[in-house]
């Protein structure tokens, strides 16, 4: 047999390298895929983690509160104040292996109060928040939170038309993806009315309602005074006809 020193040497640092690489593999804890953001216009970004966890965030259409869509700008229809707002949430695992837990969180708006939804309340920071558990590859779960636009006494007193409103949601698993719906309200257009004027300038008011009732005053008591002689009249009639 014929030993050769140089390929044994190889051979044994090749072993080697593939004892340690598998150690650090091992030893290492798998991580969550890369976190895409993009910006929003207006300010801020939306985030998605490609390949774990994806979160989606919309709001209901003023005119069908079953119909929901992404965003709704100035050109969009607008919600009224004391509207009910409706926001749909969807959580999918996009990943090959279950989720045990992700934890959501959605921070309204000052525009709008909250009304239901999953999960519990804190009306200090107007916060959201629920739990996951157990969510299973390719699974998607989604909720519904109704919310309610403030009074037109609560919006900008400069503003016809408050635009940009922000709702937004997250999902924190190992770390934390968000999204968000923008929504505009728009207050009503306030009639006034002025009294018209003649052409000599002068105001004309609209005629006021008056009520005439019959008149039961003294000068009434005149008719009570004519019932006996009549009741005469008739009698001596009678008689004579008699």
């Amino acid at each position: 047999m014929i030993y050769f020193p140089e390929v044994h040497m190889k051979y044994q640092l090749s072993s080697l390298v593939l004892f340690l690489a598998t150690l650090l593999f091992l030893g290492t804890k798998p991580v969550s895929a890369a976190t895409i953001c993009q910006p929003i216009y207006g300010g801020g970004q939306t985030c998605v983690t490609s390949g774990t966890i994806l979160i989606e965030k919309k709001v209901s259409t003023p005119t069908n509160a079953g119909m929901f869509v992404d965003n709704l700008g100035v050109n969009d229809a607008k919600f009224a104040p004391d509207q009910s707002i409706n926001f749909l949430i969807s959580i999918t695992n996009t990943g090959g292996s279950p989720i045990s837990k992700v934890t959501v969180r959605d921070y309204f708006p000052a525009e709008v109060t909250f009304v239901a939804g999953a999960g519990s309340y804190d009306a200090k920071t107007k916060t959201l928040s629920f739990d996951l558990t157990n969510v299973a590859a390719g699974e998607t779960r989604t909720f519904i939170v109704t919310t309610k636009a403030v009074g037109a006494d609560q919006l900008p007193a400069n503003k016809t038309i408050v635009c940009d409103i922000v709702n937004k949601a997250v999902a924190i698993v190992d770390g934390q993806v968000e999204d968000t719906a923008r929504f505009c309200i728009q207050k009503p257009a306030v009639v006034t009315t002025t009294p018209g004027t003649t052409k000599g300038g002068l105001k004309i008011f609209p005629p006021a309602k008056i009520t005439i009732t019959p008149s039961t005053g003294p000068e009434a008591l005149a008719l009570f005074g004519l019932i006996p002689t009549g009741a005469l009249g008739y009698f001596l009639r009678k008689k004579a006809q008699g």
